[in-house]
This record gives structure tokens, sequence and C-alpha cells, in this order.
């Protein structure tokens, strides 16, 4: 049975074991767009189609780039200014608390799946501490006491990020629907603590949250008295097995990006879906300029051309094998303004034309 005192050390001890797993820490909080995902479908419940329209040009994204094709790393940033986009939009003062409040634990994907198997919920807590990277990276998980009582905080690292508070509302009311898969539906949690003012009205928001809400604090987190910690999971006999890291690892296929060429990989990924993965649209959804992010892969032995050409490498082969599109249409995707500048990037990159490589595969 896991105790009070047992549970922050596990979870500190699963931080700094990630820490020697990554390396050099990447100050620029990752998000994989599996977990953003099930907040840009709500949105689209919440708000009229105009608002989130609205939202999404905001933010110069589009919900095709995000749920589209296979999950991608994106800078935690833009679901905060996301939300912000669409709070504005819709007249909806506290949008991030209202996304939470209807948002399910369970649409976390593998990630939820791997932490509602834990057999108690105080291990549920080191699990979702011990699987955060496959989901999001530089971010964490803190336990504290208050005297019978547990808080359990998150930090986002978004501080002074345009609706970073939209993303800290909504993250107490995600946490308490995880902690009713073990506690009851009924439960409600002892109080919320936000990062805001003392001297912002809490009114509404209690009455989203159905609770006391106190201010002042430095990150966001809910109170669940400790006892509630050895709750045992009442669905354990339908969990279906999935109780270890392998698995969520091997779902997720792989881990948020530890450096600043992962992130410029995952970047260009995201961009080319709108076919403008150009230096300065990256350096620009990163939140950085365009001479830091030249500076930062340089440091790393890389640059951008390198990184650009080896994601259009494995999409144009991927396209090439896998579909009948033109070689034209290919070319506008990866984002080439004339066909014949990819046949030629291509034969430099494999050795063979686009025809040829793609006679070869389907040859196979």
């Amino acid at each position: 049975m896991i105790t009070l005192s047992g549970l922050p050390q596990q979870m500190k001890t699963e931080k700094w074991a990630l820490k020697r797993e990554l390396g050099r820490p990447v100050s620029i909080p990752m998000q994989n767009t599996r977990a953003f995902s099930a907040t840009c479908q709500l949105a689209e419940s919440l708000g009229s189609r105009q608002a989130v329209r609205h939202a999404w040009d905001a933010i110069e994204l589009s919900p095709d780039m995000i749920l589209g094709g296979s999950a991608v790393y994106i800078p935690y940033r833009i679901q905060a200014a996301f939300l912000e986009a669409a709070a504005r939009a819709t007249g909806i003062e506290h949008f991030g608390a209202l996304c939470g409040s209807y948002l399910s634990y369970t649409q976390l994907d593998s990630y939820s799946r791997y932490v509602l198997a834990a057999p108690t919920l105080g291990q549920a807590f080191v699990r979702g501490t011990r699987a955060l990277r496959y989901i999001i990276s530089n971010c964490a998980v803190h336990v504290s006491q208050r005297g019978d009582y547990v808080c359990l905080q998150f930090d986002n690292n978004l501080k002074g990020v345009v609706g970073a508070r939209h993303v800290d509302e909504a993250m107490p009311l995600l946490l308490a629907d995880l902690i009713r898969r073990f506690a009851g539906r009924e439960w409600i949690p002892e109080w919320i603590e936000l990062p805001l003012p003392k001297w912002t009205p809490t009114g509404a928001i209690e009455d989203i949250y159905e609770t006391e809400v106190r201010l002042g604090a430095k990150l966001p987190g809910i109170v669940l008295h400790k006892s509630l910690l050895a709750l045992e999971n009442p669905m354990m006999d339908q969990t279906g097995g999935l109780d270890l890291l392998r698995d969520v690892r091997d779902m997720v296929r792989r881990p948020a990006p530890a450096s600043v060429r992962d992130m410029t990989r995952n970047t260009i990924e995201l961009q080319l879906r709108n076919a403008d993965a150009t230096i300065e649209s990256v350096a620009e959804t990163l939140g950085m300029g365009v001479r830091t992010l030249q500076r930062q892969l340089l440091s790393e032995s890389t640059n951008f051309q390198e990184c650009l050409g080896e994601i259009r490498t494995a999409r144009a082969s991927d396209m090439l094998r896998e579909t009948r599109l033109p070689v034209a249409q290919i070319a506008s995707q990866l984002g080439y303004q004339e066909t014949n500048a990819f046949r030629r990037a291509f034969r430099r990159w494999t050795g063979v034309s686009p025809n040829q490589f793609r006679k070869q595969a389907f040859a196979q």
C-alpha cells in the first residue's frame, strides 16, 4: 500500500529518473497532439462554429493540422493560445475551466489507460508522473501535505504565456475526474487552488468547480483527504491488463522531444500539414526568434535545412509508397513551389527519382 510519506518520494524518484534519461533539459514544454485533440474537439461543441474558426485563425493553425495525421509534439503554449482565443471569441471568461468540466480523463488515450490500471489511487498518481513524458515534456507533478489533506499540483511551465490561466483552470477538473474513478462519481474536492491574484472574483469559477477556490497559490492544485490514497481500483478487473510502462510507450510510439533538434523536427512535421515549414514559421510556433533557433540547432551540430530535409524525405517516401498522389501534388504538400525542385531534392536524398522509388516500392 502506498503511504502519504512515500508518495512524494516515489514521484520525485520518477522525476529524477526522467532527468537522467533525457539529459540536458529543454525549456519549452511540448505536448503530444493526441492530448490536445480532446480539447480541440470539445471546443467545437462549446462554441459556435464561427467563434471556433476565429480561434484557429488567431493561432494560425487548423484542426486538420492537429487532428489529422500521426501524433507529433507541439509547443504546449499553442493550447494556451487556442483557449485564450476561444474565450475571447465566445465571450466565455473561464473557457478553460468549462472545457475541463466536460473532459474525461479517459480521453488521454493510452496514457489514461495506463494510469487507470493502477491498483490504488496513490499508485495512479505515481503512474501519472512516470508516464507523463509520453504526452508532455518539461512539466512536473507535485504532491504536498496540508494537515490531513494532500494537494496534487501540476506545473505546466507556461508562466507568462498568453492563455496559461485557462490551462491552469482546466487541470484540477481533469484530476478530479481521475480521482472519481476511485472515489466515486459523487466525490468533490476539499478545495481547489489557483495561481490567480487573491482579489480575483471566484463566484463564476466556483460554480464550475462546485467547491471552494483558494487563490494566490504558486501552482494549480486539487486537495483531497489523505485516506483516499489507499482506495483500491474498483475497475481493476476491467482494465484489460494494460499495466506496463512499455505498453503506453509502445502505443504512443515516441517520447516528447528531448532536444531542440527533436522539437524542430516535430514542428516541421506539423507545419508541413499546412505546407508552411519555413524557418520563420517553425521558430514562431516554438516561440523563439530565427537566430535563436539557428544558434541552438548549431549547438547540437545540425541546422534547420538538415532537419527539414530529413522530414521531407520521410514524408515523401511514405506518400510515394502508400498513395497514388501525383508527384506534383506531393511536392506541393511538402512546401515546394516547383515540382522539379522536389525531384532534384528527392534524388539527392535517395539516389533515385520519385517515379523510380514508387515503382520499386510497388514491385516489392
